[in-house]
């Protein structure tokens, strides 16, 4: 009580000192009256809304699930996904923007009227409007593209899809698998998810395994390279020696 009195003595002896400072003390307030508000339609949702399947940790994270509430309350969740992924377009293509959002000198208010404007006239939802705001007013637009993983990867999760990057030394014409080899590995990688969950294969190539495959599968890594062959016969041979 002791605190609220004082910033009202405080803000009752700056307001008339001059219009200048009166302005803007009314745009500071109005600030924080829309981060109040923002922080309120994120976190009064939990208790009635579909709880996320994945728990996702860090600031990233936590952002991440308050948008997750905010999207189910709204049942948007596939709607605010797609316009994430708009949205991380956006900043790619407009430097400035990025550049703008991410100079600490730029006061946050003033950052956080700008992103507002932007995100209004490009037409976003409300929710990514008032999102979008709330990391402005935070100090956390450096962490959108975090934030943006972190979502994608907890409807990822919602969708029973399960990521697995197959890494091959060598380069098959567009892909670094064959389709026959793909087929065979798809099968046999079914059989370490659930019958419900949907095996989603990104197949990439790097040229330092040498030969052979790394495969990342949700918790498991399986390393069937020859570099790796090659280091442990390496250090084989140093014991021997």
């Amino acid at each position: 009580a002791g605190d609220k009195n004082y910033q009202t003595k405080f803000i009752s002896d700056l307001t008339g000192i001059t219009p200048r400072i009166n302005m803007a003390l009314s745009t500071v307030r109005a600030a924080n009256m829309r981060n109040l508000n923002f922080i309120r339609s994120f976190s009064t949702t939990y208790a009635r809304l579909e709880k996320a399947p994945i728990q996702v940790f860090g600031v990233e994270g936590r952002y991440a699930h308050a948008l997750f509430g905010a999207a189910s309350q709204k049942s948007s969740l596939d709607k605010v996904e797609a316009e994430l992924l708009k949205l991380r377009d956006m900043f790619k293509k407009e430097t400035k923007l990025t550049e703008y959002c991410k100079d600490p000198s730029i006061n946050k208010y003033e950052k956080q009227d700008v992103i507002v404007q932007v995100m209004t006239s490009k037409k976003y939802s409300d929710i990514i409007v008032n999102f979008m705001g709330l990391l402005a007013e935070n100090s956390r637009l450096k962490r959108l593209d975090g934030v943006i993983n972190a979502y994608t990867k907890i409807m990822r999760a919602r969708r029973g899809e399960v990521d697995c990057k197959i890494v091959t030394a060598k380069v098959f014409f567009f892909f670094p698998l064959d389709a026959a080899t793909m087929k065979t590995l798809s099968e046999t990688l079914k059989k370490f998810i659930k019958p419900t969950e949907t095996l989603k294969i990104e197949s990439l190539s790097d040229p330092s395994i040498i030969g052979g495959m790394v495969i990342n599968l949700g918790d498991y890594f399986i390393d069937m390279s020859t570099a790796t062959k090659v280091k442990k016969l390496s250090r084989a041979l140093k014991g021997i020696e």
